[in-house]
């Protein structure tokens, strides 16, 4: 594990890497007797080395004094047995520099004269091999940071690790979402409109959701119910009623690729009872059957989710068309397996009127009729 080495000889105080892992390395020059204090803060989210949401990082302080003889305090990367005063996660830090002669500065304090950048370590390739060091010069004179080698100024701005270390990419496939939260259910009759928010503080990484249900009575566990792109936030489950002595119990992933989120709460949701009597795709409490439901919400502005129902494998063709009979827009066009599939129809670039949405599968055709108002 890399250790950041702080070391104080007269005018020179170094922070260097100890090991192969190392992380950043600062210096600190035209010092003609102060001592620094320097304050790490996690100002982003942070994950640990198996790259899941984590609160073990959010930084700290070290006062590095001025003296005749080397002081040294090291600083490790996502090590929790190490006994280093900060240890980084991956995330974003603001790191501040605070000269003073003799009481280290209340963190209260104006901080009139502190020096801050922030660096970046948000990159899911990291813990990985070759760790980079990255070195900073921090002049007590001039009250500022720089890159070692440059004579650039970089206060108040960021330094990211794949910046400054061509062979470290940036990638952030690995990284844990937050869960989604506030999920309800909207519709007052029809089929099951789920609708959730997405739960971000500061950033995020995500590529889209999933939703399961488990029908009370009927199944065993929760199946996955639908996939959807980070845009969508809501799932009509064309394949239930709504109000009646049955339960079905949903709740939301996020997903970043192939790393899940934590499950939202869990929505409880009542519906018609059914009995078991078949195992469609998607569909494990009655046999299918050929459907399409009325686009929610109707009217809409500006988009709408349209649900259907596939029995059997087939090509599927779904298509809103305008009050005219102009083909507007495909929504589906593609073969597809028995099971229940929603999709939303986007209309901003379209003008306010009816339009009429379209489902073709084998031998079946149904439409229905959705209104814009913008």
């Amino acid at each position: 594990m890399k250790k950041i080495l702080f070391l104080i000889a007269f005018s020179v105080l170094r922070i260097f890497a100890q090991d192969n892992t190392g992380e950043v390395n600062f210096y600190i020059i035209d010092n003609s007797g102060s001592n620094v204090k320097f304050t790490v803060t996690a100002v982003s989210t942070v994950w640990d080395g198996a790259h899941n949401i984590s609160s073990s990082y959010p930084g700290g302080t070290y006062s590095a004094q001025y003296g005749p003889q080397n002081q040294s305090v090291y600083f490790d990367l996502l090590d929790n047995n190490s006994t280093a005063p900060i240890i980084f996660g991956l995330g974003l830090y603001k790191i501040e520099a605070e000269p003073y002669t003799t009481t280290p500065p209340d963190t209260n304090s104006s901080k009139s004269n502190v020096a801050y950048f922030y660096y970046d370590l948000r990159t899911s390739y990291l813990p990985g091999p070759n760790s980079p060091d990255v070195y900073f010069d921090f002049s007590v004179s001039q009250n500022r940071f720089t890159v070692d080698g440059s004579s650039t100024n970089i206060n108040g701005t960021t330094k990211a690790i794949w910046e400054l270390n061509s062979y470290i990419p940036h990638e952030t496939d690995k990284f844990e979402p937050y869960k989604p939260i506030n999920l309800t259910q909207t519709a007052s009759s029809g089929t099951p409109h789920l609708q959730w928010q997405h739960n971000s503080i500061n950033d995020d990484f995500l590529t889209g959701y999933k939703v399961y249900r488990k029908i009370q009575d009927i199944d065993d566990d929760y199946t996955l119910r639908a996939s959807v792109g980070s845009a969508t936030t809501t799932f009509s489950d064309g394949g239930l009623e709504l109000n009646g002595g049955g339960t079905a119990y949903y709740y939301i992933k996020a997903i970043n690729n192939s790393k899940l989120s934590a499950a939202s709460d869990v929505l409880n949701v009542s519906i018609i009872a059914m009995e078991k009597k078949g195992m469609g795709n998607g569909n494990p409490v009655s046999e299918l059957t050929n459907r399409l439901y009325p686009g929610y919400p109707n009217p809409f502005n500006p988009t709408t989710m349209i649900s259907y129902t596939i029995k059997e494998t087939g090509f599927v063709s779904l298509t809103a068309y305008n009050i005219l009979g102009n083909k507007v827009k495909d929504l589906v066009n593609e073969n597809q397996q028995p099971g229940d599939y929603s999709v939303k129809f986007d209309a901003k670039n379209l003008p306010t009127g009816f339009y009429v949405i379209i489902l073709k599968t084998n031998n079946f055709v149904s439409s229905q009729k959705v209104l814009l108002i913008k």
